[in-house]
C-alpha cells in the first residue's frame, strides 16, 4: 500500500516511511512488538518484527533490512505481509510448514554430506539441502550457514589424481640418492644444476570458480590427461628454468631438447 492510495486511514494509525512512497500499518504498539521480539520463540519470525520495529522507529527499508544482513526486496516482502495481516500475517507465513532452517544436529549431517558426497558449489548444496530436508535457503543467505559449520570457500588447488601420494617423499629421496653420487665421484655440488624435466599440456577447462571446503588444504582431485601440446618443462631450482614447443613428443625430439638445453646451460655456466 502507498501512502497516495490512502482514503480512511487515520495518522496515529499509520507511519509514513522516510525516503518512500509506501506506509506502515501499527496493528502493534511498539511495546508490544518489542515483547514479542524477547518471548518469540521462532527466529524467523523475530527477525522481521526487528525490521518492523526499525520502521517504527522511522528507519528506511533499507536500513531495517541491512541491519539484519538482508536486501531491499526482502524488506518489501515483509512490509506487505505485515501491512495485510499485521503479526498474524508474519507468523502465518510460517505456521503451517516447517521453519525454513536446519537444526544443530541436521547442519552437523550436512557438513558429512558435504564431505562424503564431494559438493563443492552453492548451488549442489542448496539442492540437497531442499531434497533431504525440504528446507529452501536463499542463494544469498546459504553462504552464511555453511560459514557458521566451519565451510571455506575459495579457488582449489588442483592435484592430479595420476599423482602417488608421496611425491615429495619420491623426489626427495632421489635428489638425496644424487648428492651421496655426488659425494662418491667427488663432484662440488656448486658445479652442478638441478633440473625436473616434464612434458606438459595446457587445460581446456578454467580452474578458477571458487568452491566450498573444510579443513587447512582446499584440494580437488582432476583428471590432467587433456589436450597433448608437446610442452617440454625443464624446472630448476638451482638455476634457470626453460620450456619448449616440440612438433613431436617422441624420443628423439625430447632427446634432442634435453640435448640442447645442457648445452645451453653449460655454455651459460662458462
Amino acid at each position: 500500500m502507498n501512502f497516495s492510495d490512502l482514503k480512511s486511514w487515520h495518522a496515529p494509525n499509520i507511519i509514513k516511511i522516510p525516503n518512500s512512497q509506501k506506509i506502515l500499518i501499527k496493528h502493534l504498539s511498539i511495546y508490544e512488538i518489542l515483547d514479542l521480539i524477547r518471548h518469540f520463540d521462532d527466529p524467523e519470525v523475530v527477525k522481521i518484527l526487528i525490521f518492523i520495529k526499525g520502521l517504527y522507529e522511522f528507519k528506511t527499508i533499507r536500513e531495517s533490512t541491512q541491519i539484519l544482513g538482508y536486501r531491499y526486496e526482502s524488506g518489501l516482502r515483509w512490509l506487505k505481509r505485515w501491512n495485510e495481516g499485521g503479526f498474524e500475517g508474519v507468523k502465518h507465513r510460517w505456521s503451517d510448514g516447517r521453519s525454513p532452517k536446519l537444526t544443530s544436529d541436521e547442519l552437523y549431517e550436512l557438513k558429512e554430506d558435504i564431505i562424503k558426497l564431494g559438493l563443492k558449489t552453492t548451488k549442489q548444496i542448496k539442492y540437497h539441502i531442499k531434497q533431504k530436508w525440504g528446507v529452501d535457503y536463499a542463494i544469498s543467505w546459504l553462504p552464511k550457514v555453511l560459514r557458521s559449520i566451519g565451510a571455506k570457500y575459495g579457488k582449489p588447488y588442483m592435484h592430479n589424481f595420476e599423482e602417488p601420494e608421496n611425491a615429495e617423499e619420491i623426489i626427495h629421496n632421489q635428489v638425496k640418492e644424487i648428492k651421496k653420487e655426488f659425494k662418491t665421484q667427488k663432484i662440488d655440488e656448486k658445479d652442478v644444476v638441478f633440473v625436473f624435466m616434464d612434458e606438459g599440456s595446457f587445460q581446456n577447462k578454467d580452474n578458477s570458480q571458487r568452491v566450498w571446503y573444510f579443513g587447512e588444504k582446499n584440494v580437488m582431485e582432476k583428471n590432467f590427461s587433456k589436450e597433448r601440446a608437446n610442452t617440454i618443462l625443464y624446472y630448476s631450482p638451482n638455476g634457470e628454468s626453460h620450456v619448449e614447443f616440440l612438433k613431436r613428443s617422441t624420443k628423439e625430439p625430447i632427446t634432442w631438447s634435453m640435448f640442447n638445453f645442457i648445452k645451453k646451460t653449460k655454455e651459460k655456466q662458462l
